[in-house]
């Protein structure tokens, strides 16, 4: 959504480039996005990617209400297709539901990846894969518990047209498979420090669509257990290299 307000911020601080070139092969930059921001941003995008050699996009799972399925994000998920790059979603702090996780914590440990769920929903449901299958899409902390439910979006597709008592799904319907033809289609990375939801990953889309993650450096005492949770799961070592790195360096172009 561009009502204007949205500021783009064009290059980026000489530190963080200067650190990047010395060493190169071990840290990249992403850019950061706005999907529905309108020309402009997608133009700074082009620019940073080719210009500055950033090696993805950063882009929210919901911004001021708007959702990265919009029709008027599509644009920038065919920019990131034509530059070939990851697009990384990460939840803002507090998405829907704010209301009720205001105490404990559950905005981070809970309304966030409720938010990057919906996300990704909506992403699959309305058509964004659909219409791009080559797009690189990176999903943060297992995608909010997708892997679970996912089933639950498969039988709303497959009885569309028996609603019972669950509603319509659509007119229109964007999508020609169940979703979970689709899920298998992203990449998400590991933050849940939670064994057996690395383990329902594993086994909805498979190893090769995990990348290792963890809080750090912003929360450097879930370091070591982010680390530890891999050697929790059950790898392969074919497996366990590429979530420990080679995925995310093929995505990368490491």
């Amino acid at each position: 959504m561009n009502d204007g307000a949205d500021s783009i911020a064009v290059g980026a601080p000489a530190p963080e480039f200067a650190l990047r070139d010395q060493h190169k092969g071990r840290l990249v930059a992403l850019a950061v996005a706005i999907p529905g921001a309108g020309d402009a941003h997608l133009r700074e995008l082009e620019r940073a990617v080719k210009e500055d050699d950033l090696r993805g996009v950063l882009i929210s799972s919901s911004h001021r209400r708007a959702y990265p399925d919009d029709d008027d994000a599509r644009p920038f998920f065919r920019l990131a297709c034509e530059l070939d790059i990851p697009v990384f979603m990460h939840p803002p702090s507090v998405g829907f539901g704010e209301e009720r996780m205001k105490e404990f914590r559950l905005a981070s440990s809970v309304g966030r990846p409720f938010d990057s769920c919906l996300a990704l929903a909506r992403l699959i449901v309305r058509g964004v894969f659909e219409e791009l299958p080559r797009l690189k899409f990176v999903a943060s902390h297992l995608g909010g518990g997708i892997c679970e439910i996912i089933g639950r979006m498969d039988y709303a597709y497959e009885l569309r047209d028996n609603p019972l008592i669950l509603g319509p799904y659509g007119p229109p319907i964007y999508i020609t498979r169940k979703p979970s033809d689709y899920l298998r289609m992203l990449y998400f990375d590991t933050v849940s420090y939670h064994a057996p939801a690395v383990e329902c990953a594993i086994k909805t889309v498979g190893a090769d669509r995990l990348i290792f993650g963890t809080d750090s450096p912003m929360m450097l005492a879930l370091k070591q257990r982010g680390r530890d949770l891999i050697d929790q799961v059950e790898l392969d070592p074919a497996d366990k290299a590429k979530v420990l790195g080679a995925t995310a360096k093929m995505l990368l172009k490491l």
